[in-house]
Formats: structure tokens, sequence, C-alpha cells
């Protein structure tokens, strides 16, 4: 049961949720600032758990950037490193491509390309 439901029915009004979101907002930030003052001098010999690296967490790890290594294997080598199928498209023709690749044809425009 949340702190909310253990307010009676009749006490649920939104100044009451206002007045207690402000106060635990208050309470968070209150214990993020000491939490900065107090756990610097310890930060430094902090492991993280993701990279083994010491200086850093594991949320704030570099490495949560990258994508796992087991995924990029799934979607296959990676073609803007390799060079299969010939010659380069034509820039005017790329770009265009590039726009329909990343946002999609309006309707019109796929009935108008289904004609031809």
């Amino acid at each position: 049961m949340s702190a909310w439901e253990s307010v009676p029915a009749d006490m649920r009004t939104l100044e009451e949720l206002t007045a207690r979101l402000l106060i635990d907002e208050q309470r968070f930030n209150s214990r993020k600032e000491e939490e900065e003052v107090t756990g610097f001098a310890t930060f430094k010999g902090r492991k993280c758990f993701k990279c083994g690296k010491i200086g850093h967490y594991k949320i704030d790890c570099r490495r949560n950037n990258q994508l796992d290594p087991e995924v990029l294997e799934l979607l296959g080598s990676d073609s803007t490193q390799v060079k299969v199928f010939g010659d380069d498209l034509h820039k005017e023709v790329a770009n265009r491509w590039k726009h329909i690749l990343l946002n999609g044809l309006t309707k019109e425009k796929k009935s108008e390309l289904s004609k031809h």
C-alpha cells in the first residue's frame, strides 16, 4: 500500500496530494544534496560494477551507451564498413532515399509510386 492509499478517501484532494508531493520532493532533494556532500570523499574509491573501473558508479558508466555485443551480432556486420554493392549512389538519389528511409512516405506519394 502506498502512502497516498493510506490517506482516508475523504482527504484525497488535489491540494493534499500537491502538499505531499512537495514534501517528498524536498526530502528527496535534501537527501540528494547530503549524499553529494558526504559521498564525494568516498566516491573516488567506488568501483563500477559494469566496467570495473574506479571513480564512477554503474549508472554513470560510459559503457551504458554501448550496445550489447550479442545484439550487434544478431544484427549482422556493419554494412557501412564493407563495400559490397559497387559504386556509390548518386548524391541526389542517396539523399532522397535517406529521407524516405528515415521518415517514410506519405500515402499520396505511395499511391503515386505504385501507379508507375
